[in-house]
């Protein structure tokens, strides 16, 4: 599983993108996630990237990923 961060150079957005193959779908053999995200929303998320990943971790995995600890790098591959 590979994860990319894909920041806005106008700063206003912080977009987090994320493909894995999809072993059920042959025809289409990845699935992808993108979030969009304020880069500066310190009333919500103190990192827009952190944020992005941590939200994606939680649609990919199912499992709820706490704000505010380390993430868990296991689950992001090269």
């Amino acid at each position: 599983m590979s994860m990319r961060e894909y920041p806005n150079p106008l700063g206003a957005y912080c977009s987090c993108r994320r493909s894995w193959p999809d072993p059920n779908n042959a025809s289409n053999p990845r699935k992808e996630v993108i979030t969009k995200l304020l880069s500066q929303d310190p009333s919500n998320y103190p990192d827009a990237p952190t944020e992005g990943i941590r939200r994606i971790l939680e649609i990919v995995t199912g499992q709820q990923v706490p704000r505010g600890v380390p993430l868990p790098t296991n689950k992001i591959g090269k």
